[in-house]
């Protein structure tokens, strides 16, 4: 499983999308959010 969360830039511990990977896709608002959620 820690090989398909890598390749997908997803972090292996929680499962969710790095900010790196969330940027590439365009997302960098979301980084922000989940940010001040503290999920990131």
């Amino acid at each position: 499983m820690n090989d398909y969360y890598e390749e997908r830039g997803w972090d292996v511990k929680t499962g969710i999308p790095t900010p790196e990977k969330l940027l590439e896709l365009g997302l960098g608002d979301v980084v922000g959010d989940l940010r001040g959620l503290g999920i990131l």
